[in-house]
């Protein structure tokens, strides 16, 4: 049951062209417990998901040792999120600092 209604609502957000909104702000919130679950609290405190387009996360660090750790431990956090979303869908993280 829980199947059908998934499939209807993923053709329904296609139909009204929010899918790919819709699943940015997905990985958006994936981002934030990923990162919790790596770096506690300080990590959801220094970085901030921006937005996600063309299977690239984009977040803001606070400085350029966030960039570094962040970095450091990249396949762990696109594990985190794609595990959380329950498909390989982020290859890669962006960074911006400041």
């Amino acid at each position: 049951m829980f199947t059908d209604l998934k499939r209807h609502l993923n053709k329904k957000l296609k139909q009204l062209g929010i899918e790919n909104k819709v699943e940015a702000a997905l990985v958006c919130e994936a981002w934030g417990k990923a990162v919790v679950s790596i770096f506690g609290k300080e990590g959801a405190k220094n970085t901030r998901a921006l937005f996600f387009k063309d299977n690239t996360l984009t977040i803001q660090v606070e400085n350029s040792s966030w960039a570094s750790e962040v970095k450091m431990r990249e396949s762990k956090l696109v594990e985190g999120i794609n595990k959380e979303l329950g498909k390989d869908i982020v290859k890669r993280i962006r960074f911006k600092v400041g």
